[in-house]
């Protein structure tokens, strides 16, 4: 279990970040965190709704626990996440690190995350509709807690995420939609005819797009100095690296 890192005196560091300076920080809260409960939201409609082949409904499941996996290491403040969700919030928020069964949790990294033992070729073993249904309520709970401990200054740029971020509505294409994730620029269209033809383009793309910036370049304010992340597990008396 990861030891809390207290200073002295016993009290626990939590990183103060300021919307109007630290720029890294207001991106986590305005885009990056709500592109994740969007695409868990608007995953969860479509998964609902009906897939129209296997191949689809067998990404939309992938996509939807990859979203939650997310918010989950957020909302536990887990090592894997870059900010605390306490920078966010008021003193009355705490983070509670058992908010999700575990048993659930790690059904999700077993089979889903990671090529382990315990993935199974057992359809009944496998994450079912009313657990996904499970995962996306405790979410939601933490969302709500979450917001309602949100200090005054973050609180417009998290509903305006949220609302740029809203992915739902009727099956079908958009013309009109952005690229909010992955490299950036528009993604060339390739028509593929065989299998070495798919390789060639792929391999075309990575050539073509490999001198487009960087992370670090496209936030450069804040990316090189944004200070380590203090790990705080509040309530958390398990190894969550699974």
């Amino acid at each position: 279990m990861a030891k809390n890192k207290r200073r002295k005196g016993g009290k626990e560091r939590i990183r103060q970040a300021d919307p109007a300076r630290d720029g890294l920080a207001y991106k986590m809260l305005n885009h990056f965190i709500p592109y994740e409960v969007g695409m868990m939201r608007a995953l969860f409609e479509r998964l609902s709704a009906g897939s129209p082949s296997q191949l689809q409904r067998n990404a939309e499941i992938e996509a939807f626990h990859i979203h939650a996996r997310n918010l989950i290491e957020f909302f536990t403040n887990d090592k894997q996440c870059a900010i605390d969700p306490r920078t966010f919030a008021d003193s009355s928020y705490t983070v509670n690190g058992n908010f999700i069964p575990k048993k659930l949790e790690s059904k999700i990294s077993q089979q889903i995350v990671h090529l382990t033992h315990e993935r199974t070729d057992v359809e009944k073993d496998k994450l079912s509709d009313s657990e996904r249904g499970e995962t996306l309520r405790f979410i939601e709970a933490q969302i709500r807690r979450f917001e309602k401990a949100l200090k005054p200054e973050w609180q417009q740029g998290w509903r305006d995420g949220l609302t740029r971020m809203n992915f739902s509505g009727p099956v079908g294409p958009n013309p009109r939609a952005q690229q909010t994730t992955g490299p950036t620029g528009p993604i060339r269209p390739v028509h593929f005819a065989s299998t070495a033809n798919l390789v060639a383009g792929a391999t075309n793309h990575i050539e073509a797009t490999s001198s487009q910036p960087t992370a670090g370049a496209l936030f450069p304010e804040r990316a090189s100095d944004m200070p380590q992340k203090t790990e705080i597990r509040t309530d958390y008396d398990r190894d969550r690296s699974i």
